[in-house]
């Protein structure tokens, strides 16, 4: 990838947190696991923070993501656009965890 990253496909999309717990380790594992599926590099900042979504969790638990943070998802590679979608989906989606509550 020598000088060609302006060709490269990007992608990026704003999404706010909204399960209670926040970007928590098992949220963030999720998040991993699934960046790691694409062959694209992702980025995720909350506030002036940024972190690889591809690396270890204390570095996404490092970005301190609360219920309510706005974050942004930024993809650069050939499958750019699915990768945001689908992380987007899985903290739209509260990481797939549900309420205890009945």
């Amino acid at each position: 990838m020598d000088g060609s990253l302006e060709e490269q496909p990007r992608a990026s999309r704003q999404v706010r947190i909204v399960n209670p717990e926040g970007m928590h380790l098992r949220a963030v594992s999720l998040l991993i696991q699934l960046a790691r599926r694409f062959q694209c590099s992702i980025w995720v900042s909350n506030h002036n923070l940024r972190a690889d979504a591809k690396t270890t969790p204390l570095e996404l638990l490092a970005l301190g993501a609360q219920p309510g943070d706005q974050l942004t998802i930024e993809a650069l590679g050939p499958d750019a656009q699915e990768a945001v979608e689908a992380i987007a989906r899985l903290i739209e989606n509260r990481f797939e965890e549900w309420s205890a509550e009945v």
